[in-house]
């Protein structure tokens, strides 16, 4: 009903005093070889003029509600799969303990076929064809979502081991694990930033995130600097056994 009301002078006056240019970040990514950037920006978005815009404030970190450690069911008729998705609040990039762990932890639990979680519900049960961890940093707080479908007829089952490998990980990493995640996050990363676009978005995203230039170097450093003991502090302060469940499916 709030969409169905809406009039082009209400989407002038949010463009108005919403959209402009104030306390932007330009990136630039590529060969400029030869290239007067700072002219070609001046002659273009620098002419850009929104005299009523007001810059947004900084976002602040979520409040989890209350009642977040729950089971939410969502029922779908039809649904040959469920939807299953487990979370719990997570740490932004500029959190004090260091971001290295994160990235090699999601891969650990639930980044690849050989992790802990697609080790039994998908190559020992077979009843998913991959479900996935990830930590979800945004420019305030993050989440830890571990997330996929299985088959209806094994919903049941396939949560509680979802939720016995997410809580039997508090117990620790082994050796193995690190110099998998380790290997995979530093070694992968020239193929991650190959390309110009993916280097803009990452240092746009460096810049919405408040976070130096050289972050992305000095955290991939850090990563291969990772001890177990790392891995195990990360995982404990985010993996309280407190989860918010979501399945979708009939």
């Amino acid at each position: 009903e709030s969409i169905g009301s809406l009039t082009r002078e209400d989407i002038a006056e949010f463009h108005a005093t919403h959209v402009g240019p104030a306390g932007a970040t330009v990136v630039l990514a590529g060969d400029l070889t030869d290239v007067d950037a700072l002219a070609v920006l001046e002659a273009t978005v620098g002419t850009w003029s929104a005299p009523r815009h007001e810059i947004a404030p900084r976002p602040r970190p979520p409040v989890p509600a209350s009642d977040a450690a729950r089971v939410v069911v969502v029922d779908r008729p039809g649904s040959v799969q469920t939807e299953i998705a487990v979370g719990r609040p997570g740490p932004d990039r500029s959190t004090p303990h260091g971001w290295a762990p994160h990235p090699v932890l999601s891969f650990v639990l639930g980044g690849s076929p050989s992790a802990r979680i697609d080790a039994v519900l998908r190559e020992e049960k077979g009843y998913t064809y991959g479900i996935r961890s990830t930590f979800r940093p945004r420019v305030a707080g993050g989440t830890f979502v571990t997330s996929g479908s299985v088959r209806s007829e094994v919903t049941g089952e396939a949560l509680q081991i979802l939720l016995g490998i997410l809580d039997g990980a508090r117990e620790g990493f082994t050796d193995a694990e690190l110099r998998t995640g380790v290997d995979y996050v530093a070694m992968t990363a020239p193929g991650r930033y190959a390309t110009a676009d993916a280097v803009a978005d990452e240092t746009a995203a460096l810049a919405l995130e408040g976070l130096p230039v050289d972050f992305t170097t000095r955290n991939l450093r850090a990563v291969s600097a990772l001890t177990r003991e790392d891995l195990d502090a990360a995982y404990a302060r985010v993996a309280t056994g407190e989860w918010t469940v979501v399945l979708v499916g009939d």
